[in-house]
Parts: structure tokens; sequence; C-alpha cells
């Protein structure tokens, strides 16, 4: 959180804000149903990383947007096969986590490397033709 760039510290406390609410949320007895206050905090996660995907100049953030997008998929499957194991459903919740983590890992030491270098460049995209004019060429990030 505190050696990477803004998306990076962006996804890193929104990271540690889910996991702080799932804690509050989360069913005692657990994974017994789909619990709508985990969904819902992994949802807006899930938006966090989508818009982070959109608006970052960085590629680890597709990555994380879309191992996360599983992680939410999974309580979704549950609701359409509730007979399914209980342990396969808490195993597939909670697994989607850590290649989440990796990328933003991965994405955090790739910054690292190129601050090193002297080559960060920028870490939003331009939106508009004049603001991609005004500022060097510099490929996408990791």
């Amino acid at each position: 959180m505190w050696r990477g760039g803004p998306p990076e510290r962006i996804a890193a406390w929104g990271m540690i804000a889910a996991s702080v609410l799932t804690i509050f949320a989360a069913d005692p007895d657990g994974y017994v149903q789909v619990e709508y206050a985990v969904l819902a905090i992994d949802v807006a996660l899930l938006a966090l990383l989508v818009a982070l995907a959109i608006v970052a100049d960085r590629r680890w953030t597709l990555w994380a947007a879309g191992f996360h997008l599983v992680g939410v998929l999974t309580p979704i499957a549950f609701m359409l096969s509730p007979t399914a194991i209980r342990f396969a459903y808490a195993w597939m919740q909670g697994f989607w986590a850590y290649p989440t983590l990796t990328a933003l890992l991965a994405g955090t030491i790739a910054y690292r490397r190129r601050v090193k270098r002297g080559t960060a460049g920028r870490s939003w995209r331009p939106f508009s033709r004049r603001s991609a004019r005004t500022r060097p060429a510099v490929p996408p990030a990791g």
C-alpha cells in the first residue's frame, strides 16, 4: 500500500475496507446460504476494481477485476444450485482473493521497478485526444 502509485493505493485501501466490512457482515455460522451483505461488499469492491481498470494506466487492474469477478460469481452459482457442497462454496468464495491480491502485488512490484528506472509514467489514462497529445507517449504500465 505504501510502495505503490495512486491506483495501487486505492485498490489496497478498497481491499482492506472490504475485508474489514466482511468480518462484520459475515454470518458466524457461515456458508449455510448466500450471504447477501458479503455479496454487496464484494460487488462494491468489484465496481472499484473495474473503475480502476478503466481509468488507471495499469495492466494488473484488469487481472484483479477479472479474478474478483469470478469470486463474485461464486455466490451467484450457489444461488442457482443451493444443493452444492458448502465446503466447495466456502473454498471458492475465499480462493479468489489470493489471485486478486497477487495481481496487486505484481502491479506494485512493476511500479516500483519503473520508479527505480525513472520510467514510471502516468498513473491515469488520458480520456481525450487533447490530453493524449499533451502528455508524452508512455507504454501501458504493469
